[in-house]
């Protein structure tokens, strides 16, 4: 628990950690060189030879964040502030946009709602399954049926 609020803390003070990270890895540059000169290398072999044994620093740098907070929410706030600054810097840009947006979601609810009513709930009638369409057959093709037609049909059997 105390790693997870650690590393979400982490998103705030990301200046701050980089500077001690940047003190660190020179701290251990400078030790890995005092050591280097301390075997009898010259002060730039000494410097070579730390670097070169420290390994890539950029790797090392990217491979701490990795481990010290939540990556994907770090690039997530990233993204988001970036896409903030490019909607202020043109408002006309961004009220279109915005416009699009709430277009978009609306009619996507509008949709949602249509789905939702015609295929998605029950039919609101006791036994749905029971409903049937009825016509009759002509010579000319299929026709609906009239109220009158249908009510002799009612009275001549039992299936309606």
């Amino acid at each position: 628990m105390r790693s997870a609020i650690a590393r979400l803390l982490a998103l705030f003070r990301r200046r701050r950690l980089d500077r001690e990270l940047d003190d660190e890895i020179l701290a251990h540059l400078e030790l890995a060189e005092r050591d280097a000169l301390a075997a009898g290398l010259s002060p730039e072999e000494a410097r070579q030879a730390a670097r070169r044994n420290f390994g890539g620093i950029e790797e090392m740098k990217e491979d701490h964040r990795d481990h010290r907070s939540v990556r994907w929410m770090e690039n997530l706030l990233r993204d988001f502030r970036y896409g903030m600054s490019s909607l202020a810097r043109d408002p006309g840009f961004a009220a279109v946009t915005i416009g699009l947006l709430g277009l978009g979601i609306g009619a996507n609810s509008a949709m949602f709602s249509i789905v939702d009513a015609v295929l998605l709930k029950p039919l609101p009638f006791p036994e749905p399954e029971r409903m049937v369409r009825v016509w009759e057959s002509t010579p000319e093709g299929h026709n609906g049926t009239t109220t009158l037609t249908f009510l002799d049909w009612k009275r001549q059997t039992d299936i309606f």
